[in-house]
């Protein structure tokens, strides 16, 4: 039976002190298995492939945003979905933006989210990758 992670409760930093429910994330998968070490790293297996989410602060850190919740489901909840090896590449892509650029990722989370929520999160995305593409 294939997995879905759901991630939302998001925030730009993880000091944040949210008054709503945040930001929505990705949905990846499908996985088959999901494996968590002292909630430190949660891996997500599907056969041989692994794709890792560390935490920050308790918050689970990806692509730039700090989500505080997760859900794993048998359904996808969105039509977008990232498989195990685009959620790996779009990790990479975020950690090798330069950290000069990190005064502008709140601002860009803020932009991300009022796309995410006019357009949805296939736009959104899409514009996101574009954007640490530009920044490198």
């Amino acid at each position: 039976m294939p997995l879905y992670l759901r991630l939302f409760h998001g925030r730009a930093d993880p000091s944040d002190v949210l008054t709503d429910w945040g930001t929505d994330g990705p949905t990846i998968g499908p996985f088959d298995t999901f494996h968590a070490t002292y909630c430190d790293a949660l891996e997500l297996w599907n056969d041989e492939t692994c794709f890792e989410l560390n935490t920050d602060k308790s918050l689970i850190h990806f692509d730039g945003v700090f989500y505080g919740d997760l859900e794993i489901t048998e359904a996808p909840l969105s039509t977008s979905v990232l498989s195990l090896d685009d959620a790996e590449r779009t990790a990479k892509a975020h950690a090798s933006v330069p950290s000069h650029h990190s005064s502008v990722a709140p601002l860009l989370a803020v932009f991300l989210d009022a796309i995410r929520s006019h357009h949805g999160d296939e736009l959104a995305r899409r514009l996101a990758l574009a954007i640490k593409a530009a920044l490198r």
